[in-house]
């Protein structure tokens, strides 16, 4: 006969371990042996619990983080550009966030694959010279209202666009009625809700636009 011994600050752990015809071994356990694992598989029961619900709470955590992300940082495609430089401005009596779109890549994709925008959010596309605009809403899924702006900053027209997912070209564009040096695109409705129209002149803070301009082309000589 073996006697194997675990010594607790409880009790002594006995377990007799006895020996076979067939060279197997058998376990045979006493009182205390038995209260001893009683207690531990509750505790390991109290552990998985605490365990599965500590991962419950953090995936209910990862989920709310996920409706809560910022809008212009919402999931693009591979090689998609995401949000950039913004200035903000009061317009229409409040304060708006406006993104700079200068370079021909952040004109190119502009709002494309957003799923959601700020209610005082936008883009503003800063052209070099003024000149007759064209714009289409290719794979954009918000609907959008555009105000095209002269070069004296007044407001020639405004355009409701509706959305247009897809890679083919859609057929419908939004044209300026004069030749514009800027293009403001906003939530569709924005323009009219807050009693900005054709004719109004907007405030552009000139000077920080321009800031922002040079320092991604300077970011963009460094680059190369």
């Amino acid at each position: 006969m073996l006697y194997l011994v675990y010594k607790s600050y409880e009790y002594p752990l006995i377990i007799e371990v006895i020996k076979t015809d067939f060279d197997f071994y058998r376990f045979v356990f006493n009182n205390q042996t038995w209260r001893f694992l009683n207690q531990m598989k509750s505790m390991i029961i109290q552990l998985k619990t605490f365990m599965i619900s500590t991962l419950l709470i953090m995936c209910t955590a990862c989920m709310d983080n996920n409706n809560n992300i910022d809008p212009k940082n919402d999931s693009l495609p591979p090689g998609a550009l995401g949000a950039l430089p913004t200035v903000t401005f009061t317009l229409g009596g409040v304060e708006v966030e406006i993104e700079i779109a200068s370079a021909p890549a952040e004109q190119t994709q502009g709002l494309m694959y957003r799923t959601a925008m700020p209610e005082n959010h936008g883009m503003l596309f800063v052209n070099r010279e003024a000149r007759y605009l064209s714009f289409w809403m290719k794979n954009t899924r918000l609907p959008l209202s555009i105000a095209y702006i002269r070069d004296d900053l007044v407001i020639g027209n405004i355009l409701k666009m509706k959305p247009q997912i897809g890679e083919y070209e859609p057929a419908e564009r939004y044209h300026s009625k004069y030749k514009s040096l800027y293009a403001l695109e906003m939530n569709q409705g924005w323009f009219e809700k807050h009693g900005v129209k054709a004719g109004d002149r907007i405030d552009l803070p000139l000077k920080d636009i321009e800031q922002i301009i040079a320092r991604a082309a300077f970011d963009n000589t460094k680059q190369k």
